[in-house]
């Protein structure tokens, strides 16, 4: 610890921060925040470029709508029919795409029809938010998020 962070530190500080004399301590000023104009969803980009190769066009499309769509912890409530009118992709093969989504854990759903991404590939909202609910979405992925292709990234 530098002698200027040291003066900044009272002796209790340092004890909390359970710092030793030797230590280097960085100080960071926060600055301000940026003001994001529209909605974003964290993407671990390992287990997604995992899902290129076997992802076909429609089935991609499905799921970049459903992205567009999702709310925090990872939940979306998107019919077939409104996956359609906004991709222009027939019903009949929103709904072969959903079910390959499903079949790759990507996609899941509850008995009640409420959706669920699987936020080891994408997450929206705080990242420790979803980690809290992981217990909940693994029981709507029937017992895990993860497979061949998508590997746990937290």
């Amino acid at each position: 610890m530098t002698n200027k962070a040291a003066e900044l530190f009272t002796e209790q500080g340092i004890e909390a921060l359970d710092l030793k004399k030797s230590d280097t301590v960085n100080l960071i000023k926060a600055g301000a925040k940026v003001k994001i104009k529209n909605d974003f969803v964290m993407t671990f980009v390992e287990n997604f470029e995992r899902l290129i190769p076997i992802l076909t066009k429609t089935e991609m499309r499905v799921m970049l709508c459903v992205l567009k769509y999702l709310n925090y912890q990872n939940v979306f409530n998107l019919t077939q029919r409104a996956i359609s009118a906004d991709t222009g992709i027939q019903q009949a093969a929103v709904s072969r795409a959903l079910k390959t989504l499903r079949d790759y854990k990507i996609l899941a759903e509850t008995e009640s029809g409420v959706g669920y991404i699987n936020p080891f590939i994408f997450t929206k909202g705080a990242v420790l938010e979803v980690k809290k609910n992981l217990p909940q979405m693994t029981l709507v992925f029937n017992g895990g998020m993860e497979t061949q292709e998508i590997k746990k990234p937290f």
